[in-house]
Formats: C-alpha cells, sequence, structure tokens
C-alpha cells in the first residue's frame, strides 16, 4: 500500500518558512506544501478557563491567559481537494507549547472524520442511530471522544502522550516523528529547515514540553483534535518575548513518511487590547516644564486611577504593567511600558490643565430646560424659575463645587438671567460665565400634549412596588421601543436620545418617556407591571454530612510487617511515622472532586486492619491497611517484588512468565517451561510444538490457531497482526519476540523483510527456589475484596453506582480474575466508601393555584415542572405535557439530592395518584421503566393571592390615568376611543379596568392591519401625531382668544358669550 492515494501524486521535496518567519513546513519525501495545507492549527485566547472550555465567542479575549488550541490533520481547505486516504498505520500527532501549564490541560478531544454518509455508514437494524455529519461534506464523524487530562488520554494502546518530563520526547518524539536527532539521512535538508526546528525544541524558550500521539488505523480520514489549557504567568506577561511554538504532524513508520508544520503563536499586543482609564487632569503650573513633583503626580493619578482597589486581587493593569514601567516627560505626556515591551503614549493634553480661574474650573450642571411663554422675553416669574431650575441642577440645599464657587450677595446667588433666557453668573473670584438661552428655555408648547404612544405587553416581576433592577429597566424598555417603532415622534424621541430608548424610571417604577423638545409623559407602572405568581418555598431538606475520599499513592509503601496479619508487632514509633505520611495523602470532597480537603489526622489500628481518616467537619473516613502498604522482600520471604509481570514495547503488550528454577540458571527444560507460559498468559488456544535447534527454542505464533489476549499481539497473517514467533536462547533464557512491521498484504508476502525483535529479560522471568515463599499480596487483596463485597451485600444498585462501581459486574468470580493489585487496591477503596443512602430531593414549595380545593390537571402539571426545576439541571426547557410523564434521560440530579437519576431500572416516569380510579392531582407517583411505583411526594398547593381593593379616591386617579392611555394610542379610532372610555368610567375594580386596556390594545392591533378604508384614513393621520398637534394648537388659539374676548370692556356679557359661541364652530381654523 501506498502512502496516500492522490492524483497527481505530489513532487517530491523539502521544506520552508513562511516570509514572516512565523511558519515552517516540512515534507520527508514529498511536497512541503502537502504539511501547510493539511496541519492546520489554530489557538483561540479566552478571558476564563470556562469560557475556553465552552468555546466559542462569549469570553474571547486578546488578553486572556486560557487558550483553547484546534489542530485539523487531513483536511485541505480547497474544496476541490479531498483527504487523503493513508495506508498502513500512520501515526497523527500534536504538540504541546512550554508556554502552556501541563497540569492545566484538559477538554482533550480528539474526532475522527471518516470518508462516507449518513445512510453509508448506518446499521441496517431498525432504530439503530445514525452517525452525525462531519464539518465536510461526504464525511460523517467516526467518533468523538474527550479526554480529561493526560492520563486518560494515554489510556490506549493506540494513543501516547512524550514529554521531557519521562524523556521521550526526543526519542519518541523529535527523533521518531520529525527525523531529527536520529540518522543523519532521515531528515531531508534540501529546504534548509533542520535548524529552524531548533526554536522549537528549546526548553528554555517557548518550544515543545509534550506531543500528543495517535495511532490509527488506514483510511480516508481527517482528524480535529483539540485541548484548553493555561498560559504560565513568563508566556502571558512576556507574549512577544516569549510566544507560544505549535507542532503538528504525521509520521508513518513504513517507509519513514513524515510531514510536519510548525507555528509561531504570538498572542495580541498588551498596549492594543489593554484599556486605560484617564486620571482627572493634574493642574501644573507651566504646561510647557513640568517639575519632578508634578510628574510624580501625573504618574500616581494615572497609577491611582488604573490599578485594582483591592490589593489582593490585582487586575491587568497590576499584572502587564513593566515594573516602573510609567513615565511622565516635562511636556505631561505619559509613556506605558507594558511586560511584552509594547508601549501606549497618554497625551499631555488629558493629562494635566492649567490652574485657571473659578470660571474655567467650576462648570455648572445644565439644568432642563423651563418652558417660558415668549422666547425674546421672559417675565419676573420665568426668570426665577430658570435662576431655581440652575441652582437645583447643581445640588440646591447640598450645593455642588459650582454653586459652592458662586458669589452671594445677601445670601443670594449672583446668577442673572437676562430678557432673552441667558444668565449671568458671578463667581467668587470676580470671573463671569454666561449660559445662553439655547440650554435655559425652550418654547411652552410641549410633544407631550398630543405625542401618541402605545404600552407594551405588562411584564411579570416579583414585586411591582420594588425598585426596578437594571436588567428589568431595559427589558421593559426595549418593549416601548418596539410597541411605539412605526411612531415617528417616538422615532425622534430616540434619535434625540443618541438612539437610544427614551424610556427612564422614576423613583415609584412609572415610565417616563422623555421626547425631542424635553417633554415628558409619565406612564403609571400599573400598566405595564405585573407581579409574577410566586410560590413559596418550603425548606430544603437537611444536608446530610459530609464526606470525604482519600487518593491512593501510586505505589503502596514496602513495610517490615504484614499489612494484612491483625496480629502484627508492629512500633509505635513505626506506626506514629506511618500516620504521618498516611496523613499528607491527598484528600478531595465527595460531592466536589474539585475542592481539596484538609486530613487532620490518620489513625491505624492494627487489629481491625483498619485506618481511620479525620476532617474537619467531614465524617470519618475507614480504609483497610492493606491498600496503602506491602511487606517488604526479605532474602527468604516474598517473591522478588521488582519483577515486571507485564510490559508494553514499540505499542505490543504483554504479559511476562515467572518460573522457578532449581539453580542460578535455568535449564533447558525449565527455559521451554518459561516459553510455553509465555504462550498461556498471551493467547488462547492449544500451545503449539516447539521446536529446538540445538541453540533455540522456538514456537511459532504467524498463521496460528492461537488468539492473542490482547489485540497488540495478533499473530501475523491473521487481520492486521505482526507476531511472527516467539522464541527462548539457550543458557540465557531472555525470550525473544519476533515481529513484522508491515502486515501481511497478500499470501505471497512471507519474507518479513522487516522483521523486528523485542527482548525479555531472563532477571524479570526466573525465580530461584531458594526463595521459596511466594508473594501472596494478589490473593490477600483478592480476599479483602471479597470480604468487603460480602459486607455490602445489601447495599442497592444504585448506593455501589455512587462509590463508582457496577454492582452487576462485581462478584467473586470477577474478583478472582483480577491479577492487577493497583486495580484491586482500587476496587477495595471503592468498596469501602460505598454506603447505603437512603433517596433525597428539594421540596418544590407551595404551588400557587386558584383552588387548592378544586385541582385541575394544569395544576398538577404545574406541581409536576417546579419539582423538576427543584431538583435537576437542564430543566429550564423541561414542560409536563400530560398527566402521566415521561422524564428526559438529560436531566441531571442537582447536587445534595440522592438517588434521583432518571435510569430505566430508577426514576423514569411521574404521574398523579388516584382516588379510586380517577387521578386526584394530590400527590406525585414516581415509578420506573416498568412501571413500578417507587415513591410518592405529597404537593402543597396555595391560594392565589387577591387584589386588594382599592380607595376611590385611587380608583378614579386609575380610570383618567387609562383614558388617557386610550386618548393617545393612534391605532383607536374615535368610535373606539369613546366606548372604551365609557366602559372605564363604569369600572369598579382595578382588574376591570386593566382587562379595558387589554382589550383596547388588541383592538389597536387590529385596526393596524385593517383593509376597512375608513378605519385607514381615521388612524393614518395619527400615526405621527399631526392631527393631534393640530388640535392642541387649535384649543390653545381659542383659550388665547377666550381671554382677549373677557378682557374687551365695550362689550356686554351677551357679546362676549355669543362671540366664545363662534369661537367653537367648525369653521374656527388654527393659526398658521
Amino acid at each position: 500500500g501506498g502512502v496516500f492515494v492522490s492524483t497527481p501524486l505530489p513532487a517530491y521535496a523539502d521544506g520552508y518558512v513562511s516570509g514572516d518567519g512565523a511558519r515552517v513546513y516540512y515534507g520527508y519525501k514529498a511536497d512541503a506544501d502537502y504539511s501547510k495545507e493539511r496541519l492546520l492549527i489554530k489557538v483561540t485566547y479566552y478571558k476564563t478557563k470556562a469560557d475556553a472550555l465552552k468555546g466559542g465567542n462569549d469570553g474571547v479575549d486578546p488578553l486572556g491567559k486560557f487558550v483553547r488550541v484546534e489542530y485539523t490533520s487531513n483536511n485541505p481547505e480547497d474544496a476541490n481537494k479531498q483527504p487523503d486516504k493513508w495506508a498502513l498505520r500512520p501515526t497523527w500527532w500534536f504538540g504541546v507549547p512550554n508556554g502552556l501549564k501541563a497540569d492545566t490541560i484538559s477538554q482533550i478531544r480528539l474526532v475522527r472524520n471518516e470518508r462516507g454518509t449518513q445512510e453509508a455508514s448506518s446499521p441496517s437494524t431498525p432504530g439503530a442511530k445514525k452517525l452525525k455529519n462531519a464539518s465536510r461534506q461526504g464525511y460523517v464523524v467516526a467518533s468523538d471522544h474527550t479526554y480529561n487530562s493526560i492520563d486518560q488520554w494515554k489510556h490506549s494502546v493506540s494513543r501516547d502522550y512524550y514529554s521531557g518530563s519521562d524523556k521521550t520526547i526526543d526519542g519518541k518524539g523529535w527523533q521518531r516523528m520529525v527525523g531529527i536527532g536520529g540518522k543523519s539521512g532521515d531528515y531531508d535538508n534540501s529546504g534548509n529547515t533542520r535548524d529552524q526546528w531548533n526554536i522549537y525544541k528549546d526548553g528554555n524558550a517557548n518550544g515543545l514540553q509534550g506531543i500528543f500521539a495517535d495511532w490509527e488505523s488506514a483510511g480516508q480520514r481527517y482528524y480535529e483534535m483539540s485541548y484548553v489549557a493555561e498560559m504560565t504567568d513568563d508566556a502571558w506577561k512576556q507574549r512577544d518575548q516569549k510566544p507560544l511554538l505549535f507542532v503538528a504532524g504525521i509520521y508513518r513508520g513504513v517507509g519513514n513518511w513524515r510531514y510536519v508544520a510548525g507555528s509561531t503563536m504570538r498572542a495580541p499586543k498588551i498596549a492594543d487590547h489593554l484599556e486605560l482609564k484617564y486620571p482627572k487632569p493634574t493642574p501644573v503650573k507651566n504646561l510647557d516644564s513640568l517639575d519632578d513633583n508634578e510628574q510624580k503626580a501625573v504618574k500616581t493619578a494615572i497609577n491611582d486611577a488604573n490599578k485594582s482597589n483591592d490589593k489582593d486581587h490585582p487586575n491587568l493593569f497590576d499584572q502587564l504593567v513593566a515594573e516602573n514601567g510609567i513615565s511622565v516627560d516635562a511636556k505631561g505626556n505619559a509613556t506605558i511600558t507594558f511586560t511584552d515591551g509594547t508601549k501606549r503614549v497618554m497625551p499631555a493634553s488629558l493629562l494635566v490643565l492649567k490652574n485657571e480661574t473659578d470660571k474655567n474650573k467650576y462648570k455648572p450642571t445644565l439644568p432642563a430646560r423651563t418652558p417660558v411663554v415668549k422666547l425674546s422675553k421672559l417675565t419676573s416669574d420665568e426668570k426665577t424659575a430658570v435662576t431655581q431650575a440652575i441652582i437645583n441642577a447643581n445640588g440646591g440645599s447640598t450645593p455642588n463645587a459650582f454653586l459652592q464657587n458662586v458669589k452671594k450677595t445677601n445670601n443670594h446667588y449672583e446668577i442673572r438671567v437676562q430678557e432673552d433666557g441667558s444668565a449671568k453668573v458671578t463667581y467668587a473670584d470676580g470671573s463671569e460665565l454666561t449660559i445662553p438661552s439655547t440650554d435655559l428655555v425652550y418654547q411652552g408648547a410641549t410633544i407631550a400634549d398630543w405625542a401618541p404612544y402605545r404600552v407594551p405587553v405588562p411584564t411579570e416581576v416579583d414585586d411591582p412596588s420594588k425598585s426596578l433592577t437594571q436588567d428589568q429597566k431595559t427589558t421593559i424598555a426595549s418593549a416601548f421601543d418596539e410597541a411605539n417603532k412605526s411612531f415617528p415622534v417616538y422615532q425622534a424621541a430616540k434619535k434625540h436620545n443618541k438612539n437610544t430608548s427614551p424610556v427612564t424610571f422614576d423613583n415609584k417604577n412609572n415610565a417616563v418617556i422623555t421626547w425631542a423638545d424635553g417633554s415628558q409623559t409619565t406612564i403609571p407602572a400599573w400598566m405595564f407591571l405585573k407581579k409574577k405568581p410566586t410560590q413559596a418555598t418550603k425548606p430544603e431538606q437537611k444536608q446530610t454530612t459530609k464526606e470525604f475520599t482519600v487518593n491512593l499513592p501510586e505505589t503502596p509503601t514496602e513495610v517490615t510487617f504484614d499489612p494484612f496479619d491483625k496480629n502484627a508487632t508492629v512500633g509505635q514509633d513505626q506506626l506514629t511515622n506511618l500516620e504521618a505520611s498516611l496523613q499528607a495523602l491527598t484528600a478531595k470532597d465527595a460531592s466536589d472532586s474539585n475542592k481539596t480537603v484538609t486530613l487532620t489526622s490518620a489513625k491505624i489500628d492494627i487489629a481491625t486492619g483498619t485506618v481511620t481518616f479525620k476532617a474537619k467537619g467531614y465524617e470519618d473516613r475507614k480504609y483497610p491497611i492493606g491498600i496503602f502498604y506491602k511487606k517488604k522482600s526479605t532474602g527468604s520471604g516474598t517473591q522478588n517484588p521488582t519483577q515486571k509481570n507485564e510490559e508494553t514495547k514499540d505499542g505490543y503488550k504483554y504479559k511476562i512468565p515467572h518460573v522457578n528454577i532449581a539453580g542460578d540458571s535455568p535449564t533447558l527444560a525449565e527455559e521451554q517451561e518459561a516459553l510455553k507460559q509465555f504462550i498461556t498468559l498471551n493467547y488462547n488456544g492449544t500451545v503449539p510444538k516447539i521446536n529446538y535447534d540445538g541453540s533455540s527454542s522456538i514456537i511459532t505464533i504467524e498463521n496460528s490457531n492461537l488468539t492473542a489476549k490482547d489485540p497488540s499481539m495478533t499473530p501475523y497473517g491473521i487481520g492486521n497482526g505482526h507476531i511472527v514467533d516467539v522464541m527462548v536462547s539457550s543458557h540465557l533464557g531472555d525470550i525473544t519476540i519476533n515481529y513484522d512491521s508491515t502486515p501481511v498484504e497478500d499470501d505471497d508476502d512471507t519474507d518479513h523483510s522487516m522483521t523486528q525483535q523485542i527482548f525479555i529479560d531472563s532477571k524479570d522471568i526466573y525465580i530461584k527456589k531458594k526463595n521459596n515463599n511466594k508473594d501472596n499480596t494478589i490473593d490477600q487483596l483478592k480476599a479483602l475484596a471479597k470480604n468487603l463485597l460480602k459486607e455490602k451485600k445489601n447495599l442497592t444498585k444504585s448506593d455501589f453506582t455512587r462509590a463508582g462501581l457496577d454492582k452487576d459486574k462485581i462478584t467473586d468470580n470477577a474478583i478472582d480474575k483480577m491479577n492487577d493489585a493497583g486495580e484491586l487496591r482500587d476496587l477495595i477503596k471503592k468498596l469501602s466508601e460505598a454506603k447505603h443512602a437512603d433517596r433525597m430531593y428539594n421540596s418544590a414549595g407551595d404551588v400557587v393555584v386558584d383552588d387548592p380545593n378544586k385541582l385541575t390537571e394544569d395544576d398538577f402539571k404545574k406541581a409536576v415542572e417546579a419539582f423538576v426545576k427543584a431538583n435537576y439541571d437542564k430543566s429550564d426547557n423541561f414542560h409536563a405535557n400530560t398527566v402521566a410523564t415521561a422524564l428526559p434521560t438529560d436531566l441531571t440530579p442537582k447536587s445534595g439530592t440522592i438517588d434521583m437519576e432518571i435510569a430505566d431500572d430508577n426514576i423514569k416516569s411521574v404521574t398523579s395518584s388516584k382516588t379510586g380510579d380517577t387521578d386526584d392531582y394530590k400527590s406525585m407517583v414516581f415509578k420506573d421503566a416498568k412501571g413500578t411505583q417507587l415513591f410518592t411526594v405529597a404537593i402543597s398547593y396555595k391560594k392565589k393571592e387577591e387584589t386588594p381593593k382599592l380607595s376611590d379616591d385611587a380608583l378614579n386617579e386609575m380610570k383618567k390615568q387609562a383614558k388617557e392611555t386610550i386618548d393617545h394610542n393612534p391605532n383607536l379610532t374615535k368610535t373606539d376611543k369613546d366606548g372604551f372610555d365609557k366602559r372605564i368610567d363604569a369600572a369598579t375594580t382595578a382588574e376591570q379596568i386593566q382587562n379595558i386596556l387589554k382589550e383596547a390594545a388588541e383592538k389597536a392591533n387590529q385596526n393596524s392591519t385593517s383593509n376597512d378604508p375608513k378605519i385607514k384614513g381615521e388612524i393614518s393621520g395619527n400615526q405621527n401625531g399631526a392631527d393631534a398637534e393640530n388640535q392642541q394648537k387649535l384649543d390653545a388659539a381659542k383659550e388665547a382668544a377666550k381671554k382677549a374676548i373677557d378682557a374687551l370692556t365695550h362689550l356686554s356679557t351677551e357679546e362676549k358669550t355669543e362671540f366664545k359661541n363662534k369661537l367653537n364652530g367648525v369653521d374656527v381654523k388654527a393659526p398658521a
């Protein structure tokens, strides 16, 4: 098989470096462009780890310390090209730079996308799930796995992680994957790129600290690999000097095919993204020459304006500004130098000001403009009103800095309003300021008198009498904007308010619309606020005692006594030392594995064979002694504990036999016994005949009837197998495994030109018989596990599940088959932690209904929804559509609940209790998948609160406000308005008035889409308020004329009445 299938074949070439030096591409025996287009690297910076784990655009922060690294392999961006089909067993690998903290690497995800379609890849079994479509057309997601840590990633024969800590990165990483550091011919340097990789190897820079390797089978696939990590302080702060260096590649041992892409990722420059706050300008004597003290003052002002107020929680400014990074020159310009060497200049014009007069230093806060009758000639009362408006806007009885520095004569401020509406202010230092009339007064006729508006559908809040939150204000203001979006006068108000909502709220939650002329319309809160039905929450069930677990040491400590012997004699000094080391073990909160618990003591009791751990605020935890210790090997004691039971070399995993021998070296019979044991340990089937040639004993594995217990040991000639034979040499006793790294493709491939060898040292195989005391640790652990299982037999399956165990799979027979001491210790630890716990759930609280004595199906469904939301996460979209409701399996029990998992053998559905054969809705009955009742929960219902009755005055005020709102609704005809006004006059309760307003709003909506020419003609003039505006002007003109008539002394009372009546005629026109 070839390396890949592609037409035409790429030219044999080399590698090259991008123009900016930030990218290196290499292809051994192939065009380096192949690496460029098929090894893609992307890095995104996030503010928090949670944001990085979630991915997407939320939380993206150029200065973030958390990164999401995304590799894409074998997926060319050119749509005309396809992922290549790789034969044999290529390794796809992905780098981790030193600039990332290895212990923070998490959410390691590997997605394999394989050529095919959902239909082609779907099993024929009815109801079977189809594979998801991949991001590339014509491909499906063959597998998608996420690993929480590097250790989890490594838990496979086909995956590994090479790092400097275990010294595999040079040999298995750079030498094998790239070809650097091995034989000179391994790297094709025709593109002169060998030395370009030095920086990626440099541990003092941010070169590679580790490599994720994924050994794949043949196939046409592309891969998406990603992980999340936190940057080191050096990489984060010195981002330009110490960039993150990423490398990814492809390696196939057969033919030594290698492709590599390297990328230097420089994080965004700090100077480009760190927001700087400007302090209040510092007054100086000479703007062109600041003295040392003034420069220091400017520096201090900048620092104080930007630093964190909490020294224990430094902000980005504290962390990313270089030491002594603020400098100020003689002209007041400040240069900020950041930890990455970038700089920002803050201009003097915004940092310093010249000491000036009161006129320049103390500017007034301008008041809302005062309406006047005539702009060119204010009356005395209007002048007084403007003066008082200026005083009130600047603090009034608690004057601000402006008023404090205004001159006072006879206890009156020197603020003189002129006839044209301007105001002259005299300061205490004699300087004067003139405020233009345009900032103080405006024409008296206001938009608020006639502007049309609509009130949106009421918003539910917990308590309409309490101050609205900022989020609620924003939501309600947006609702007003939406309801009034078609009215030009409202849009003008919005534009006047810098294209933001013109709606604000007073201290009584009333909405205030500020129109373009500054006039305001106040809409009472009761029209758009509605009390949210509340559910009184009952106290949650009492929390159980907090528990913790203790992590086992990686290897048990060797001791001189038998840790399984309850009669062992151990000195107090030794016990004290052992207990101190046990207390130093890591403990975790049982309900939160991320929370570390401090152990206060560890007490060993030989007589009971247990260790009791204590931690403040937690229930004691007890474990058997034997899971922490192992008896030391003595000259005549246990088996040599350093002998290996199994190992993995070159990707092959096998168990090692142990044979007792009489002498110092094995005999031929003992060597052949070791050979037979090797076959029995690693294969199922009859042991083949041993062939002895005078120097070696050989068993042929190739094409045999043996079945490998581990897939990596599959015989050559069977599927993708590699193992040819196993031999043992006379006198030495070493076992040699011969394998062919190129599996058989056809029957004529029998020369094994690629045969390689794995050696098992004799010291790991043979045991001298004089050490006749066998290591019985495994047997002791099995016995201990069985005893614990017997003790826990009455625990439920859920109890086992909480301890991380499957009760159905943990049997004496299963324990007998376990021969790994580490696995047995972990099982014993979990069995020790398993305990019975009664089902525990949170109360749903009181369910508010119309009548608790006449319950309905909707009342019961409301109770079910309340219970689910009280006890499960991911329940926001849950709805009980029927009385008998199946519970979704994606519901996650809340912390603190016990045995509330949704599963076939646990909670699966909920229905109502019954009286006779009829649902009575009094209790919730929970059942499993078979319909077996598990438990019931009584429901507490509460009657809905009655709306309190209003006083006569309050009701009349409410009627007045309602009629004003109806009058301003432009989509109602005059007939509509008159009809609704009459009904409001007849209303006797607040609820009736609110219902009438609701009907009025619905009628307005109908009119807005009506095709009736009469309705359309009447409401069209209302949209911009033109009709109302003209009517307001006409009414004002009439009132002015009537006052003028009353002032004519030569007319009789009858004549005055006659002229006033004429003013009410239809021919009277508004003044131009």
